[in-house]
């Protein structure tokens, strides 16, 4: 007779489709389909996220952050700033703390999966007896230095820490040398992200005049966090030879609710338009089918500021087959083959990413032949179905650690 599945709950902080909430999606989808877990995701927040789990036919339970919560971040907060301002919303948090934990003792897990830092958090502070904690890091702890204080304090009861890159990893284990850390890199789905299928009329979703024939597109998709490069990505577009048929395309729009740490629409717009870009870049907004929209460029730009945890975007422009500039730091450098599969440039540097950029849109036949290589480089080491295996061992794992604890106490 066949065993019955396992619960695993999979916890979210975000309600949008941002990278780490994409890996969810597809994880959930991909545990659903694999039989040996029954996925139930808890959001933090309501939105497209929970839309497209529902379609993929996986349970979803929202447990709403209040305002006054969802706002808080750690952005330009000074230690003693952020400190009066946990302690000003106490009260909402120990009545959050207590909806999360009512929720997670009615789902009965046998496995407990956070996604990300703030669910990570709330987690290790809500568990139910009998369930095993996974901490799933997508971000460097080190960017918040009060969140990595209390993952430093209550790392002890996470079973598991998963880190998207070796790079995240080697952070992880120097602040959490109490808790067992393991490196699973993204997984994506490959069949979706490909080089054919749908595209966006970027033109038409920006709000600008259809672009002349052989336009050469070139694309940065991202949420507004200010560490992504847009500044940068605008400049060297702004480098760029004015008589060259091509065209700047913004995709995305802010994820979280939180102050400081994330451009506006308006700001990027005005930093466009006093770069002399109006009406050679279009901003999109978010997109839904971000293979659509990566499929519509020729050219992606990765233009991150500072280190990756890993680099999703880097991973699905190359199984679309689009040619690929990146800054490549961090975990984002495990992702690419210099040359290869991707021109690397260093971050910040808006003049050798124009330079980079320009080759790439003077060069139809290097464009092809980094998509190519991209593509079979994605389709070797990226696929959904090795990072659910992956997590999944992970889980089987732990499951039995704990069931041969029960034995042993019996």
């Amino acid at each position: 007779m066949t065993a019955p599945p396992r619960r695993a709950v999979l916890i979210s902080a975000a309600g949008q489709l941002g990278g780490a909430e994409r890996v969810l999606l597809d994880l959930a989808a991909q545990l659903k389909r694999r039989g040996r877990w029954q996925p139930h995701v808890v959001s933090m927040a309501d939105g497209p996220l929970v839309e497209a789990l529902t379609a993929e036919g996986v349970a979803v339970t929202v447990v709403g952050l209040p305002p006054a919560l969802s706002a808080m971040g750690e952005a330009g907060r000074t230690p003693l700033a952020l400190a009066w301002s946990v302690a000003w919303r106490a009260p909402a948090l120990r009545a959050y703390a207590a909806a999360m934990r009512d929720t997670l003792r009615g789902l009965r897990p046998d496995m407990v999966h956070a996604n990300g830092i703030k669910p990570s958090l709330v987690a290790a502070m809500c568990m139910p007896a009998g369930a095993a904690l996974i901490w799933h890091l997508h971000d460097y702890p080190r960017a918040r230095p009060a969140s990595a204080r209390m993952m430093r304090w209550l790392g002890g009861r996470a079973s598991l820490v998963l880190a998207t890159s070796e790079s995240l990893a080697r952070e992880a284990r120097l602040l959490l040398p109490m808790a067992p850390v393991e490196a699973v890199l993204n997984g994506i789905d490959v069949g979706r992200f490909a080089a054919d299928g749908p595209r966006e009329d970027l033109d038409a979703r920006s709000g600008l005049p259809p672009a002349r024939p052989g336009t050469v597109r070139i694309g940065l998709l991202a949420t507004y966090a200010r560490w992504k490069g847009h500044e940068v990505f605008l400049e060297a577009l702004a480098r760029l030879r004015p008589d060259a048929w091509w065209r700047g395309y913004v995709i995305g729009a802010p994820l979280y609710q939180t102050a400081g740490s994330q451009f506006s629409r308006q700001q990027l717009d005005t930093i466009a338009q006093a770069s002399g870009l109006a009406g050679r870049v279009g901003f999109t907004g978010f997109l839904p089918d971000s293979a659509a929209a990566l499929r519509s460029l020729d050219i992606v730009v990765h233009a991150s500021t500072a280190p990756e945890p890993f680099g999703l975007v880097l991973a699905e422009a190359m199984a679309c087959g689009r040619a690929l500039v990146t800054t490549a730091t961090g975990g984002s450098a495990e992702l690419v083959l210099p040359d290869r599969t991707a021109l690397v440039v260093a971050p910040c540097d808006a003049g050798a990413l124009a330079e980079a950029i320009g080759r790439l849109v003077d060069d139809a036949d290097l464009r092809r032949r980094l998509g190519e290589a991209g593509r079979d480089h994605a389709a070797a080491a990226f696929t959904s179905d090795r990072f659910a295996a992956d997590v999944e061992s992970c889980y089987a794992r732990l499951a039995g650690a704990a069931t041969a604890s029960v034995g042993r106490a019996g």
